[in-house]
């Protein structure tokens, strides 16, 4: 999966989670700065991902999981690059 799939892909299932259709992607953006976020979409986040993605998401990436661009880099770090 490139850079680009994986941005797009990751966007897409977090504006779902978060009710968020035209959420744009800012490796910055603090999740808890997203209107209405609380633990509950927190949740649907993560449960979102895991299934989007086809793993599991440890308690210490979980943590990590503060922006945008955390979440990419902790997937970036788990899917293999396309060559």
């Amino acid at each position: 999966m490139t850079d680009l799939e994986l941005t797009r892909t990751l966007m897409a299932t977090v504006r779902e989670q978060l009710h968020q259709p035209d959420l744009e992607y800012d490796p910055a953006l603090a999740l808890r700065a997203v209107p209405a976020y609380d633990s509950v979409m927190a949740i649907q986040v993560v449960l979102g991902l895991e299934r989007t993605f086809a793993l599991m998401l440890d308690e210490d990436e979980i943590e990590m999981m503060n922006t945008l661009g955390d979440i990419f880099l902790i997937l970036r770090s788990r899917i293999p690059v396309d060559a």
